[in-house]
């Protein structure tokens, strides 16, 4: 089975559970990893209709189920999360004021299953604002930001 499968299950338990939210960020994740800009609109679209109809539970998991069932026939291409993405070895910082060195240490970086989201947007915060605690702000570090501190620590 693959794993866009297994996440739509764990996904469809959650909903047909009446567990709605983590069924919904389950779902948001699916919608994520398709990378498909008409399913975002209508992921925005079920967040709306969800404000606006508070009490029709039942609904609103139906449309989530039609939601997920989408994300299911797109295809997804699963990468192999094992291989490590940045490898550097030995890496030391020799500071000129005080004499003293920090390392060597060795770093490798891999890529992970899940999909850190920075919100731009108050519609993109909205979308996400149930997965992060109140007063948290997400914080994403890419992997072009690792290899660009790297490179500096080595060429000082």
């Amino acid at each position: 089975m693959r794993k866009q499968d297994l996440r739509a299950a764990e996904t469809l338990h959650f909903l047909e559970n009446n567990d709605i939210n983590p069924g919904f960020r389950r779902l948001l994740d699916c919608v994520a990893d398709t990378q498909d800009m008409e399913l975002y609109r209508q992921a925005v679209a079920l967040t709306d209709w969800k404000e606006q109809h508070p009490d029709e539970q039942a609904e609103y998991i139906e449309k989530a189920k039609a939601l997920l069932q989408k994300t299911e026939a797109i295809t997804l291409n699963e990468r192999n999360i094992d291989r490590p993405v940045v490898v550097a070895n030995e890496i030391r910082k020799q500071y000129k004021a005080g004499g003293f060195s920090l390392g060597p240490i060795s770093v490798s970086v891999k890529k992970d299953r899940y999909t850190a989201w920075w919100a731009r947007t108050a519609m993109e915060k909205l979308l996400y604002s149930g997965c992060w605690p109140k007063n948290f702000t997400p914080i994403v570090v890419t992997c072009n930001m690792i290899l660009e501190h790297l490179l500096k620590m080595s060429l000082s």
